[in-house]
């Protein structure tokens, strides 16, 4: 098993995405040279991290009414 920082919190997400999205991840991967999985796990791990500001944003302007 590779080394992998996640290993302990790995899951396998079954989505459904278009032909069209999968090609542009796949060449973008490509430019990039890293795995499709590198790839979308990134991008999950930005989207994770913009909610959690989000979040801390709109629990601070509640805090202050």
């Amino acid at each position: 098993m590779k080394n992998n920082s996640l290993a302990g919190n790995m899951e396998i997400l079954k989505i459904k995405i278009s032909y069209q999205l999968k090609e542009d991840i796949k060449t973008l991967a490509y430019i990039k040279g890293i795995t499709m999985t590198k790839l979308v796990t990134e991008i999950l791990a930005n989207a994770c991290q913009k909610a959690r500001e989000e979040i801390e944003e709109i629990r601070s302007l509640r805090a202050k009414k």
